[in-house]
């Protein structure tokens, strides 16, 4: 390869701003981000139920869990799930339990 290709590729990828090399993917945050969300909502239901809390932010959760079931599956749903700490086990040694389903029956 000449310098004078070199050159080019390098003009090429600095004029589209599009190279695989130095982007990360974009599939790992989403990733990470819906994990977190995933055990912060189910934090809130559980501890909703747990105390019999009816309220609109329980609501949203319940909602927003119901909505990463359709998007994410019942498989990732679940690994996700379960390894949230059960916010009601003083101990924090159990974990939150996931059944198929369970968050679009509301």
């Amino acid at each position: 390869m000449s310098s004078l290709e070199i050159v080019a590729g390098d003009a090429r990828v600095l004029r589209t701003g599009r190279t695989t090399r130095v982007r990360p993917s974009p599939s790992k945050g989403l990733a990470e981000s819906s994990k977190s969300a995933v055990s912060l909502y189910a934090t809130a239901v559980a501890l909703g139920r747990f105390y019999g809390v009816v309220d609109p932010h329980v609501t949203h959760a319940e909602e927003r869990l119901a909505a990463f079931t359709v998007a994410l599956g019942n498989w990732t749903m679940q690994d996700y799930v379960t390894r949230t700490p059960d916010p009601t086990d003083p101990s924090g040694r159990i974990k939150l339990a996931y059944t198929d389903g369970m968050y679009l029956q509301h």
